[in-house]
């Protein structure tokens, strides 16, 4: 008879393995998230020599500043000053601060270390600060009194001009200067304005005088001046005249003298011309006398406007007089205030002078990059180390298990003769139930049973879980559970509507998502006979609060709510996708012809086969009369 070595059964290597593995992982655990974090912040600063903006400086030749600039910056008494803004002991301060120049260049590396993501970058920041302060501190002091005395002078200086500048203002508003030129005042302006009136009126008399006398001479010979308005009249009367004359003339050709003494049309045409002579010796008086009055009322017009001209200006000029000594007293003024300030600018250009001759003989600290604040902890990396303290325990696991076996096997050798073992492979316990199983004999397993090619399908929901969902699930969220269970896809329940649902054939169609038509079982069919019969129902069988249908999203938050509220595992991984994809494995266990499908649930794509295909039980496919298609934890809420 041969007998094989005695070998520890799995169980016995789980007693093993396990606690050696769950101590190791408790422990290491333990130390790697018990170690404090540590958050690191970094910032660059660049050193520029005085000589670098020389066109003769060579690039770099600040460098050799660089080990004094570093030993100043973790110099005790910056440490402090950084320190004292921090709130902490100079020593902690010193521990977390460091600075390194940048190899070839002129840069130093600033480095702080602290257990809190805004201490770092807090701490850069007043090192930084403290080492400005502390540089302008001693440009102060190099300087010295001289600088000191400037800045004095140039306070002193900018108060007297302001002291002038005020006084200038009030005197200029006292005595109504606008402006520091001349002619832009008002007594000017007014005194050239009254001279150029005064010209002008003068000029107005002359030409009115000038315009008398040519009237005078014009009327002396006999003659009417230009542009009267009886000169049209005086025109036609002589017009008149002259055909009279006319027409004698030829009477006095035609007939004698002693004829026309007696002839009536001739004395008539002689007492006509008579009075149109009068007439005409009447307009030219009247006319002449009007145009002699006008002239030697412009005349005495512009005479009288030149007299009260002369008046003005005799008065303006004694006032003029008055504000050219002030606006001589303004103008000493305005001198002293521009003086004043080139003094002022000298000293300021003095002080100018002397704090760059302070900052040219030192250093200065340009920031090429702020501190910031680290969103992540620069040390530990927990996750890292928690994976090889994991993967260190399941080691030690394997080598607890090694070592008993190491010890136990001596003796097993001891007492039995060495045989040769035997190896029987016999059939696992899956493919038993697999070929003993008969279609639908899985049904109530649930997630159980799941072959390789399964894993890439969505989670399964057992009985227990669906059962559970239903019973937290709100009416809406019901419907929905019911709908997804019943071979209706999320969009499918939010596009159906009362309109397109036949509770007497029991069908509805959704023609707005798909073009089939399925079949009503229970309980959809009853949650939407319910929902129909009530007062005032809505188009949709699921709506919100103002009467809208739910969009897909709608339904999968009832669903996620639900879950929730079941207290179901990984409840976020419930999804209407998982209701679905639990009603399909539900009906392929059964054994249902994977062309058949499509009579349930629709359309389905035909890549998905392959993935639902090792879910089907050996043998034929069972034809569709001999599918159940309720789901069963849904049979006791028909």
């Amino acid at each position: 008879m041969v007998l094989p070595l005695p070998v520890p059964s799995a169980g016995s290597r789980a007693r093993i393995f396990l606690p050696v593995f769950l101590l190791a992982c408790a422990a290491s655990l333990t130390w790697v998230f018990a170690r404090p974090a540590v958050y690191v912040s970094t910032a660059r600063v660049q050193l520029e020599a005085p000589g670098r903006s020389n066109p003769g400086s060579e690039p770099g030749s600040e460098s050799g500043a660089l080990p004094d600039v570093v030993q100043s910056l973790t110099g005790s008494e910056l440490v402090e000053r950084v320190a004292q803004a921090l709130g902490m002991a100079p020593a902690a301060a010193r521990a977390m601060l460091a600075a390194a120049p940048v190899p070839g260049t002129s840069v130093v590396e600033l480095r702080a270390e602290g257990g809190e993501p805004e201490l770092p970058a807090r701490a850069l920041e007043a090192w930084i600060a403290a080492w400005v302060a502390r540089h302008a501190q001693s440009d102060a002091r190099a300087v010295g009194a001289g600088l000191e005395a400037a800045r004095a002078e140039e306070r002193d200086r900018e108060r007297d001009l302001a002291a002038r500048r005020r006084d200038l203002e009030e005197f200029r508003r006292k005595h109504g200067i606008v402006s520091a030129e001349r002619d832009e005042n008002r007594a000017a302006s007014e005194l050239k304005r009254l001279t150029a009136a005064l010209a002008e009126a003068r000029s107005r008399d002359l030409a009115a005088e000038s315009r008398l006398a040519a009237l005078r001479g014009v009327l002396a010979a006999g003659k009417l001046p230009a542009g009267l308005p009886q000169q049209a009249i005086v025109a036609d009367l002589e017009r008149r005249a002259a055909e009279l004359k006319e027409r004698m003339r030829g009477l006095e050709q035609e007939y004698t003298p002693n004829y026309l003494a007696i002839d009536n049309r001739y004395k008539a045409m002689a007492a006509g011309l008579a009075r149109i002579e009068q007439q005409i010796a009447a307009e030219r008086k009247v006319a002449a006398a009007q145009a002699l009055h006008k002239a030697e009322e412009d005349l005495a017009g512009a005479r009288h406007a030149v007299a009260r001209i002369e008046k003005d200006l005799s008065t303006r000029r004694i006032e003029t007089q008055e504000f050219s000594a002030r606006f001589a007293e303004h103008a000493a003024i305005a001198r002293e205030v521009a003086r004043l300030d080139e003094s002022r600018a000298a000293a300021a250009a003095r002080v100018t002078d002397l704090a760059g001759r302070a900052k040219a003989v030192r250093p200065r600290l340009v920031v090429l990059a702020r501190p910031g604040v680290p969103t992540r902890p620069d040390r530990p990396d927990y996750w890292r180390d928690a994976l090889l303290g994991v993967a260190g325990s399941g080691v030690l696991g394997f080598l607890a298990v090694w070592f008993v076996e190491f010890i136990r096997r001596p003796a097993a050798q001891a007492a039995a003769p060495v045989q040769p073992v035997i190896n029987i492979s016999l059939p696992s316990r899956e493919w038993e139930v697999r070929e003993s199983a008969a279609p639908g004999r899985l049904i109530g397993a649930g997630a159980a049973y799941l072959p390789l090619a399964a894993e890439r399908l969505p989670r399964e929901l057992s009985e227990r879980e669906v059962r559970a969902l239903w019973s937290a699930a709100a009416p809406d969220a019901r419907l929905a559970i019911a709908g997804l269970l019943g071979g209706l896809s999320a969009e499918e329940l939010a596009a159906l509507r009362f309109s397109e649902v036949d509770l007497a054939a029991n069908v509805a169609r959704v023609p707005g998502v798909s073009t089939r038509s399925c079949t009503l079982r229970d309980p959809l069919r009853r949650l939407l006979i319910e929902r129909r019969s009530r007062p005032g129902a809505a188009a949709a069988p699921l709506v919100n609060s103002r009467g809208e249908p739910l969009t897909a999203d709608d339904i999968e938050g009832l669903i996620a709510c639900a879950a929730h509220d079941a207290g179901l595992h990984d409840a976020r991984e419930v999804t209407a996708e998982v209701l679905r994809h639990t009603y399909f494995a539900y009906l392929v266990r059964q054994g249902v012809r994977l062309a058949d499908m499509g009579e349930f649930i629709g359309r389905l794509a035909p890549a998905a086969f392959r993935d639902y295909a090792p879910l089907s039980p050996p043998g034929r496919g069972v034809p569709l009369e001999e599918i159940d298609p309720v789901y069963p934890p849904l049979r006791g809420h028909t």
